[in-house]
């Protein structure tokens, strides 16, 4: 079994608890996932289904907000995909919003295909990733 020390809570962990999208020299992030989440106040971007309609939002809990927006809801919704632990992702959110703009239904939901929400989300969060210091100097 792998394991890793966390530079924020100084404690061994398995390295599954650790970040490998967000690299460092050994391939995993220096702090926990636990650790980032807090730090860098990561967040998640969900993409929620109701009858061919996708809501996109944030939330450190996506089944939690599942459950929310489902009270009163005469819909059955369901939560297709979580992008998880994504750095300013209430910023994100808002910019995902603007470039769906195209197949904007009312709020924060949408009626396109699935898969060009996926390549517009995957796509913003590649560039997001390659410019990470100018995106956080501008959001």
């Amino acid at each position: 079994m792998n394991k890793k020390k966390c530079i924020q809570c100084e404690i061994e962990k398995d390295i599954s608890k650790f970040d490998k999208d967000i690299v460092d020299i050994d391939g995993y992030e220096d702090f926990c996932i636990e650790c980032m989440k807090k730090r860098f106040n990561l967040s998640n971007i969900y993409i929620i289904e109701a009858n061919g309609s996708y809501k996109i939002g944030e939330s450190k809990n996506p089944d939690k907000r599942l459950k929310q927006l489902q009270t009163g809801n005469h819909c059955w919704l369901k939560i297709n995909k979580v992008y998880k632990n994504i750095q300013y992702a209430k910023n994100v959110e808002k910019l995902l919003h603007k470039r769906l703009n195209f197949c904007h239904l009312e709020g924060e939901w949408f009626r396109c295909d699935i898969e060009k929400i996926y390549k517009i989300i995957d796509d913003t969060l590649k560039e997001i990733k390659n410019n990470r210091a100018w995106y956080s100097k501008n959001n």
